[in-house]
Formats: C-alpha cells, sequence, structure tokens
C-alpha cells in the first residue's frame, strides 16, 4: 500500500459527520437544521468557521457578511439540556490553533454545533460583556456590542436596531413614540443575581466596563395616577434564588390593585408562556426597605398590606411555583407544587 494510499485512509478516519444547528436570533432557545458537514477531528475554530460559512451559503441559508462574523457552542451530549441561549453563554472560537472534536466529542457520541450569526465579526466583539434584551414572551435577544465604551443612548439605539425583527408591534409602536416625544422607555439593569438591583436610565451615563450579563428592560407605560414599581421573580421554596429577569409594571399611586391584578400585569408585561393553572399559583409579595416580606393574597388589596408593613415599596416578588428556569425558556417542573402562604 502506497504512502498515500496510507495518508488518505488515515485522514478518512480522523473525519467526523457533524450536524449545523443555527440558533434562533430571538434568544428563544429554538434552532434550525441546516443539514451536516464532514470535518478533521483536529480542525481549528478557524477553519470551523470557514467550513460553516460555506456550508450556509451551498445550502441557500442565510450567510453572514463573512466567515469572521460567525460562533458556535459544541452540543453535550451528557448534560441534562443544551446551556440556556439566552444568556449568549457560547463558546466563541478562540484560536486558530488546530484541536480535537474527540476530545469535547468523546466515545463517537453525538456531534452537533449550535451555530449564531454575529451583526459584527467575532474578533471585535467584546466577550465580557453580555447585554441581554428582555422583551418577554420568551425573546431575549443578545445584543451585540464591541469591546468598547458606550452610553446608554447609544447601546438602547442599537438594541432596538439589532432586535426590530424580533419585537412585537406593540412595543416597536412604544419606542418609536418614546423617541419623538423624547421618553425614555428602556433601562438597563445591572447585577440582577443581586438582592438589589442597579438601574440606569440616564442615557448620558456609560454601560459598565466590568464584565457580566446586563438586561434592556422595557419601561411600562405610565397613564395619570401611575407610577412604576419593578418586580423580581423568587423561588422561596429553594433559598430566594432568583429565577428570572427582573421587569417593571404600573400601578396606581394609590395602591388600589389585587394580589390578583397585580398577577394579569406581570403575565402581560413578560408577556407570560405560562398556562393559566400555573399562573394561578403564583405568589405575589411586597418588600419593604426594610427587607421585610409580606404576602398578597389574589383578593386583597396591596395598599392595606403596605399599610400594615408600613414601609416604603422597595419592589414586588413573584415566587411561581411549578417554573424551574426563565419563563419562555425550558421546562416547568412536573407534578403538583402547592403554594406556600408566608
Amino acid at each position: 500500500m502506497s504512502n498515500e494510499r496510507v495518508l488518505e485512509l488515515l485522514r478518512q478516519r480522523r473525519m467526523r459527520e457533524v450536524e449545523i444547528l443555527l440558533l434562533d436570533p430571538c434568544g428563544s432557545g429554538k434552532s434550525t437544521s441546516t443539514g451536516s458537514i464532514s470535518v478533521d477531528a483536529e480542525v481549528s475554530d478557524a477553519e470551523m468557521q470557514d467550513k460553516i460559512y460555506k456550508h450556509l451559503c451551498e445550502t441557500q441559508h442565510s450567510a453572514p457578511a463573512s466567515a469572521e462574523h460567525i460562533c458556535f457552542q459544541y452540543f453535550n451530549p451528557h448534560a441534562r439540556q443544551l446551556v440556556d441561549p439566552t444568556e449568549a453563554s457560547l463558546l466563541f472560537p478562540s484560536s486558530t490553533i488546530a484541536g480535537s472534536f474527540d476530545f469535547v466529542w468523546p466515545g463517537g457520541e453525538q456531534r452537533k454545533l449550535f451555530v449564531t450569526l454575529l451583526p459584527i465579526p467575532w474578533r471585535a466583539l467584546d466577550k465580557l460583556r453580555t447585554v441581554l434584551f428582555n422583551v418577554g414572551g420568551g425573546i431575549r435577544p443578545t445584543v451585540y456590542i464591541e469591546a468598547r465604551p458606550y452610553k446608554l443612548a447609544e447601546l438602547f439605539r442599537l438594541a432596538q436596531e439589532q432586535a426590530a425583527p424580533c419585537l412585537p408591534d406593540d412595543i416597536c409602536r412604544y419606542m418609536a413614540n418614546g423617541l419623538k416625544e423624547g421618553i425614555p422607555v428602556l433601562r438597563l439593569i445591572s447585577g440582577f443575581t443581586d438582592r438589589t438591583q442597579r438601574v440606569h436610565v440616564v442615557e448620558d451615563e456609560e454601560l459598565p466596563q466590568r464584565g457580566g450579563v446586563y438586561v434592556v428592560d422595557v419601561l411600562a407605560e405610565l397613564r395619570p395616577g401611575f407610577s412604576r414599581v419593578n418586580v423580581v421573580f423568587y423561588g422561596r421554596r429553594s433559598g430566594e434564588g432568583q429565577l428570572d429577569f427582573p421587569t417593571n409594571i404600573a400601578l396606581t399611586d394609590g395602591y388600589e390593585e389585587t394580589g390578583e391584578e397585580i398577577v394579569q400585569r406581570v403575565v402581560a408585561k413578560i408577556r407570560a408562556t405560562a398556562s393559566a393553572e400555573e399562573v394561578g399559583r403564583w405568589i405575589v409579595a411586597v418588600r419593604g426597605g426594610s427587607g421585610v416580606t409580606r404576602t398578597v393574597g389574589p383578593k386583597e388589596v396591596l395598599k392595606r398590606v403596605m399599610q400594615e408593613i408600613d414601609e416604603k415599596l422597595e419592589c414586588l416578588t413573584i415566587d411561581r411555583p411549578r417554573s424551574s428556569s426563565r419563563d419562555g425558556v425550558g421546562e416547568a417542573r412536573q407534578g403538583v407544587a402547592h403554594s406556600i402562604v408566608i
């Protein structure tokens, strides 16, 4: 057998069949298969970008401006599920050095690549700061930014431009009207895993330079006699771990709403994907400035609860007993979960 034949056999043994799946740009976690490609087990990340780009062009799928506008993450067959795409935790191409896919996919397991198409080249992308646009209804597109300073005004414009195909018509109209009248319609939330959220609204303020996840949130529309209240989601049976991105709703200045009305307002704001049965189990509570928390019953009026705790309202907390993940992403807990009155 000739040396050329031996080398060819060795090369064929290194070839791996990989399925390519395009991730939904709206951050829903859904993906579309575009077919499969054959790659060398020792292909570099940069070479993989080129192969994916060529594959997308050949299959007549929406290809980005260049191979540099492609990033991907590996499917781990041993993981419980794909890492939440709404957190944009993609394993971006890291080098031009050849690696081994057999290290990532040991034992000949199913090989898949989840691909994201970027609006800017990967090399220019900020790898430390992740910005998500929390639209609601499981729609949380990533706002791709460069590794440079941003004023909030520029960041908000970028968020609207990149997320435009994902935005419902009513939000588009609301933001367009706010821009026309000079009324703030977006805010930035940082440190949302902490007990105290940091909210940035002033458009001359800069996006913090430190790494982490930042959330662009739509401000609830206000009518005369209403004011905005922060809403956070907690699982109070699991050490009060936060289970979703914070948001805000509008309440009457006199707190005339009942617990049931508050839930429905939150449902509308986040465009909840939960069933009516699941929503009926949600527990509303108010948190005062000192940290004291008091549950608001479905028929109980918020005003009376506020009089009882005799403190300024810090935020509303929502406990969703059957939810173990962010709204619109993942599955609810199976089985019956009973509400606990606190």
